[in-house]
C-alpha cells in the first residue's frame, strides 16, 4: 500500500460533569478538580495525597459514584463514562505517575488519560499552594 501523508486525528468528547482532573504536583501532592478547568472560569482546587484514608483512592471512588448517580438520575446519558485526566507536573515523581495509573486500574476507571500539564494548570497549583499557605 502506498504511504498516505494524511494526519488522522482521533477525538472523543467527554462531558465536563463526568470528568475529574488530577494535577500531580511536588511532594506527592495531588491537586484535583471536577471538570476540565479554564483560566476564564477557575475550578475549585482540592488537595489529596497517596494515602489510605481520604487519599486518591477515595477521590476516585467518589467521582465514580457521582457519575453513576448522575447516570441513574438522567443527568448524564448511559453512554457518558467517568473520565479522569492525569496531568503530571515536572515536580512530581515517576512513582507518583505510576501510583496514579495503578489507582485507575484498581478502581476500574473506564476512561483515563495522561496529558501534558498546561501553564494554566500550573497556575492552579501555584494559586492553591498560596491559598493553603504552603
Amino acid at each position: 500500500m502506498p504511504f498516505k501523508d494524511e494526519k488522522v486525528e482521533s477525538t472523543s468528547e467527554v462531558k465536563e460533569s463526568a470528568t475529574l482532573t488530577l494535577l500531580l504536583g511536588p511532594d506527592h501532592k495531588i491537586y484535583y478538580y471536577k471538570g476540565i478547568g479554564s483560566a476564564e472560569n477557575p475550578p475549585q482546587i482540592k488537595l489529596t495525597y497517596f494515602k489510605e484514608q481520604d487519599g486518591l483512592r477515595d477521590v476516585v471512588i467518589n467521582h465514580l459514584n457521582e457519575v453513576r448517580q448522575d447516570k441513574s438520575r438522567g443527568v448524564l446519558s448511559a453512554t457518558d463514562d467517568a473520565t479522569i485526566i492525569i496531568k503530571p507536573d515536572v515536580t512530581c515523581t515517576t512513582d507518583d505517575v505510576i501510583d496514579a495509573l495503578d489507582e485507575m486500574t484498581i478502581n476500574a476507571v473506564p476512561i483515563y488519560t495522561i496529558v501534558d500539564i498546561t501553564d494554566v494548570d500550573q497556575g492552579f497549583i501555584k494559586d492553591a499552594e498560596n491559598a493553603m499557605g504552603k
